[in-house]
């Protein structure tokens, strides 16, 4: 008896469970992100303001690094002079992670230290970090000193500006003195120049921070690419991840 070969059945293939659709009502509004970041705006002003009045105390470790490097040659007091102003250096490095972390949320990670498996005297006197810590707090002394002068003044200017309508009686003859000289009427124009200042110049300040903590990491990444035998960790991602998700509402 001859039986007829069975036809392959076709099975149906497996869906696979959809992705939940986030819905436009999920999504954060507008206005709020808007609000949200302009608040945020503050703080990174005040950042500004903080590389302003910090520039001078950096200037003077970098000047006494400078003084003490230069006279090494001559007099031998030159060596415990730079050592100071190295060890000065490496905790004001730190100190400037912690204060970018306070007002911005990220996360700078330190540089890694010299590898273990060289002499002492290899790996303390020949680390880079202090030197490099060093050159970075020259640099945010140089930008508070352009960026922070011109954020306290812009902001001051607008806040006294949209402040008007509080003290305008109060002014002799009813003219306010400019910060660069002259004099002007007091009137709804300058009221105005000022509310548009309170509400833009937090935003700029925040785009600013952005690209200083941008010039921030990037010697930490270069270093860690040099000194680690794989890629970035995905950690300092993920900080930077949920760093625009906190202060963008996204």
């Amino acid at each position: 008896m001859v039986t007829s070969p069975t036809l392959p059945t076709s099975a149906s293939p497996s869906l696979a469970p959809a992705s939940p659709v986030v819905g436009v009502g999920d999504r954060p509004n507008g206005v709020v992100v808007l609000l949200r970041t302009w608040a945020w705006g503050w703080l990174a002003a005040a950042q500004l303001v903080g590389d302003l009045l910090l520039a001078g105390p950096y200037l003077a470790i970098a000047g006494l690094l400078v003084g003490g490097v230069s006279s090494i040659a001559a007099l031998g007091v030159g060596i415990p002079i730079t050592a100071v102003a190295l060890v000065a250096a490496f905790a004001v490095g730190r100190f400037e992670r912690m204060r970018v972390h306070a007002f911005t949320g990220v996360a700078v990670v330190p540089p890694p230290a010299p590898p273990g498996d060289r002499p002492w005297w290899r790996r303390y006197l020949l680390d880079g970090r202090p030197w490099r810590a060093m050159a970075h707090l020259t640099l945010v002394a140089l930008w508070g000193l352009v960026v922070g002068s011109l954020t306290l003044v812009l902001l001051s200017v607008s806040l006294a500006f949209a402040a008007l309508p509080l003290y305008g009686d109060a002014l002799p003859n009813g003219r306010l003195t400019l910060p660069w000289g002259g004099a002007t009427d007091a009137n709804l124009g300058l009221f105005a120049v000022g509310v548009f200042g309170v509400l833009v110049l937090p935003l700029v300040a925040r785009g600013v921070v952005g690209v200083d903590v941008t010039r921030r990491r990037r010697p930490v990444a270069v270093d860690r690419r040099e000194h680690a035998a794989g890629p970035e960790q995905p950690a300092d991602l993920g900080q930077l991840h949920r760093l625009v998700e906190g202060h963008f509402g996204l």
